[in-house]
């Protein structure tokens, strides 16, 4: 039998964001659950010193367009003309954009190949990061694309809702180990715990409006944010602003996150949008009552409100921190929701994820 060839198509393999780190752990599951896969993940360009940032199995082929950092759209004959040589040279059945953006160079290279094309949303329908080219990449795909893979089942209906659908929207979430552990949730704990960069959508800006807020109710607290970013400065002012160096620290970027994990009481999420929101995942694998927003996409289908979380209307710092004071004074609603805290997980659990990836690749090559 012949093997499929299957590309994924993406800036800059070498960074250490959350699309690189998925798209390594797909590749992977497909080498690792199926035998017929040749797996490709192919960069405009990466550093080939350093390497990928996350490795996970040897048998990925990695490869780049282009061999310095250049500008998409002042190369974009070039990258599409780059593309559809690459696509023909390895015989490549199926290319798979990580990112909607990556549509406007993906749709024409796959013109006068066999290939076909699926465009991945990893963000969600109703927020472009500030670039109006996804916008533009986001209605192409979906006229134009074999499949496009949306992260959750709320940015599903966006899509279906607002744009015109020529071809297959399908559902697939990210996968997440949940690992056993040996250790006990610490209820006594007085650690609130977020995590993420330190930028615009993570709402951080907005942590410290809650802290405050939560201040006025207690003192009795320690706030640890893990991360670094563009916005760390002025996070700083606004903490001494609000005189809450004693109460909210920035950590910066930690190695050892899950001895974080083990000394915090709960997980806090502040973001303005998400489109899923693995830190959630990792904070209920670890036990711990999730406080958050309920922002698009990602909170709703992880968290259930009132069962090992909240979910808090958009974006009332009020009521936030009367939640987690809540959580602070009340054990017993604690410990509730850290034994609750792996229902409905098994839904990320990686075999199932790369089960449907398969599914969805092997209907696309009927």
């Amino acid at each position: 039998m012949n093997k499929i060839n299957i590309c994924f198509h993406i800036g800059n393999i070498s960074n250490c964001g959350g699309t690189e780190k998925v798209t390594t752990q797909i590749s992977s599951l497909l080498l690792n659950n199926y035998k017929n896969y040749n797996v490709f993940i192919l960069s405009n360009y990466y550093d080939k010193d350093k390497g990928p940032f996350f490795k996970e199995n040897d048998n990925i082929i990695y490869d780049s367009l282009f061999d310095r950092n250049v500008n998409n759209k002042l190369n974009f004959f070039n990258l599409i003309f780059k593309l559809r040589k690459f696509i023909k040279k390895n015989d490549i059945d199926i290319l798979i954009g990580v990112d909607t953006i990556l549509s406007l160079f993906d749709i024409p290279a796959i013109k006068e190949t066999k290939c076909k094309y699926i465009a991945w949303e990893h963000f969600n329908f109703k927020y472009n990061l500030g670039v109006k080219l996804r916008d533009i990449g986001r209605k192409y795909a979906c006229k134009k694309a074999d499949a496009v893979v949306v992260l959750t089942d709320k940015d599903k209906k966006y899509f279906l809702d607002n744009l015109t659908v020529k071809n297959k929207i399908v559902r697939i979430y990210n996968p997440f180990l949940v690992k056993e552990n040996d250790y006990r949730y610490d209820k006594d704990s007085n650690v609130i715990m977020s995590s993420g960069r330190l930028t615009y959508q993570k709402g951080f800006d907005m942590l410290i409006d809650v802290a405050n807020d939560l201040k006025n109710k207690t003192s009795d607290f320690k706030w640890l944010i893990l991360g670094d970013g563009e916005d760390r400065k002025m996070l700083e002012e606004k903490i001494e602003q609000y005189k809450l160096q004693d109460n909210v620290e920035l950590v910066g970027r930690v190695s050892n996150v899950d001895e974080y994990y083990k000394k915090s009481r709960m997980f806090v999420l502040t973001s303005r949008f998400e489109g899923l929101g693995i830190v959630l995942l990792e904070a209920k694998a670890n036990h711990l009552p999730v406080i958050s927003f309920n922002c698009d996409c990602g909170p709703s289908e992880i968290v259930k409100n009132n069962v090992n979380g909240y979910l808090i209307d958009c974006f009332n710092a009020t009521k936030m921190a009367e939640r987690i004071y809540e959580l602070l004074t009340n054990k017993k609603n604690c410990i509730e929701f850290s034994n609750n805290s792996n229902l409905d997980m098994d839904k990320f659990e990686p075999n199932l994820i790369v089960n449907e990836w398969d599914t969805l690749i092997k209907e696309l090559l009927k």
